[in-house]
């Protein structure tokens, strides 16, 4: 018996954020800080473009500045992490959940231009 410390592999990437596993929709470490950062409508859970609309006028959007040193630009512009500053506003997650994502991106030793 050996025991063995290992990263947490990420099989999303820019261009395939929704993956399958084992027949089990997969998500990315970053994608719990978006889900249910906007209200959604109608049967086919589609976003409210007006609740968009309303929450970037109610909370913002951060700008690149905010990321600087934590992410490159280009992948901050691709996934548009921008948006994080709603969830952020609603109380989902806090600037230190951002920043621990990031840090374990960047200490794992991904890819992390886009």
């Amino acid at each position: 018996i050996e025991t063995k410390y290992t990263d947490v592999y990420d099989i999303n990437s820019v261009e395939h954020y929704v993956s399958f596993a084992n027949g089990m929709l997969s998500s990315s470490a970053l994608s719990d800080m978006f889900f249910n950062c906007y209200d959604f409508y109608g049967d086919n859970l589609a976003y409210s473009e007006k609740s968009i609309k309303e929450d970037v006028e109610k909370y913002g959007l951060y700008s690149y500045e905010d990321f600087e040193g934590l992410i490159p630009k280009e992948l901050c512009e691709v996934i548009d992490f921008y948006r994080l500053k709603i969830a952020v506003g609603k109380g989902h997650i806090i600037w230190d959940d951002i920043v621990r994502v990031f840090n374990a991106w960047n200490n794992s030793g991904a890819e992390t231009t886009a």
